[in-house]
């Protein structure tokens, strides 16, 4: 009907009113910080990247000691932020890596490419719902990564729409 139209039309752009706003905060964050050399930021990424080969060979701890190297080297790299998320989500320690894929989603890096984030997002609103019971958080997230995957046309990656609709279907909701 046009009155549900409506009220779909406002809270899309409520939602993207607040995505902006979020950004425009994260830009004043970042605002005056020294750009790391490009030596270092090479190292870093190496270092990164180790980390994974280490992480897949079942060295957790050689993964974890790669990834602090390179976080010390480039604290606000998405990439790296991203992959010790995902090490201590594995680790489970997940009010740690909740916390860092928080910092990974702000850090707004280039180097945290559209799929990475969408990575990030869904992974963030898993520890919301599931590790911290916090559904709105989760919902918010997901919400979000729908937005980002409508924006930058990523097609192919479904599960922020499947985990928002199990959450919903669980508290007998439907997606307003």
């Amino acid at each position: 009907s046009e009155e549900r139209r409506k009220e779909w039309a406002r809270v899309k752009e409520k939602e993207e009113k607040d995505r902006k706003q979020r950004y425009a905060e994260r830009d004043r964050r970042n605002r005056g910080k020294k750009p790391v050399p490009r030596e270092l930021m090479a190292k870093a990424n190496e270092l990164s990247d180790k980390s994974e080969q280490a992480k897949q060979q079942g060295n957790m701890a050689g993964a974890e000691k790669l990834l602090k190297e390179a976080l010390q080297m480039n604290p606000d790299h998405g990439l790296t932020l991203l992959r010790w998320a995902l090490l201590l989500e594995r680790l489970q320690r997940y009010q740690d890596a909740t916390r860092e894929y928080e910092k990974a989603l702000e850090a707004g890096s280039p180097a945290l490419f559209d799929r990475q984030r969408l990575v990030a997002q869904n992974n963030l609103g898993l520890m919301y719902k599931e590790q911290m019971n916090r559904h709105d958080k989760a919902e918010v997230v997901w919400k979000d990564a729908i937005a980002d995957m409508e924006k930058a046309r990523v097609n192919n990656f479904h599960f922020p729409y499947r985990n928002l609709g199990q959450m919903f279907e669980k508290n007998s909701r439907t997606y307003e």
